[in-house]
């Protein structure tokens, strides 16, 4: 992936891909050493990103290394960005500063946990907003940069490796996240997000148990709202 945390999960879906595909590992290049593609004869430099959620990584990513891309674009390389989920509406900004992008998963505010047009809720606005407080309130403690995902993207969404921080962090948010708060160490997520830090000594496997925590028995959701995270 694009950015700077470094749970970020596209380098592991390439390395599945160059296996799949039988390719030869040099044209693996991780993404602080893409810089060796410039004089190495290849055709293309191809981006493969797990999620693209607010498109701002990469805007960033493109400004910092223009003069590299650049050069690439003088070697008439194409440079393409292919991504396993990504919000549809910044597909034309991509298509603009790649030859070609796309995505496999494309995704709506449908996929967006509380918009009004989710797919969860279907219309139940009380359950919509009582649900979203809730999860809101606990992703304060557990990542204070997006309680419901970063950059407010409130997305469901997990991969077999990881998890991203876009997702909401009920789902993800622990101590081997990002998270710091107090909260997080007692805070058992359904699919752990993990840094590398602690990729040797730990793997990440779904929980598949329930993430509620709460300090106070009247703090508890009630079993409808549980039954609703539950589909989340």
């Amino acid at each position: 992936g694009f950015g700077e945390s470094n749970a970020d999960g596209g380098s592991e879906f390439i390395r599945k891909f160059v296996k799949d595909l039988g390719l030869k590992k040099q044209i693996n290049a991780p993404l602080g050493h893409f810089k060796d593609c410039i004089n190495g004869g290849f055709k293309a430099l191809v981006f493969i990103d797990d999620f693209v959620g607010s498109g701002k990584t990469v805007k960033n990513f493109l400004s910092d290394n223009d003069k590299v891309i650049q050069a690439c674009r003088k070697r008439n390389m194409k440079i393409i960005h292919l991504s396993l989920c990504c919000f549809a509406k910044h597909l034309p900004a991509l298509n603009k500063d790649f030859d070609f992008a796309e995505t496999a998963r494309p995704l709506t505010e449908r996929d967006q946990a509380f918009s009004p047009q989710s797919m969860i809720f279907q219309g139940d606005e009380v359950s919509r907003l009582r649900i979203e407080k809730w999860c809101r309130e606990i992703g304060e403690r557990l990542y204070s940069k997006g309680p419901l995902g970063y950059d407010d993207n409130q997305t469901l969404i997990v991969f077999a490796d990881n998890a991203p921080n876009n997702s909401l962090p009920i789902l993800w948010a622990g101590i081997q996240s990002e998270s710091k708060d107090d909260l997080a160490r007692r805070w058992i997520p359904v699919f752990p997000r993990i840094n590398s830090e602690y990729q040797s000594t730990v793997t990440a496997q779904p929980n598949y148990g329930s993430a509620i925590y709460t300090e106070k028995a009247d703090e508890a959701p009630s079993y409808i709202e549980q039954v609703e995270i539950a589909r989340l």
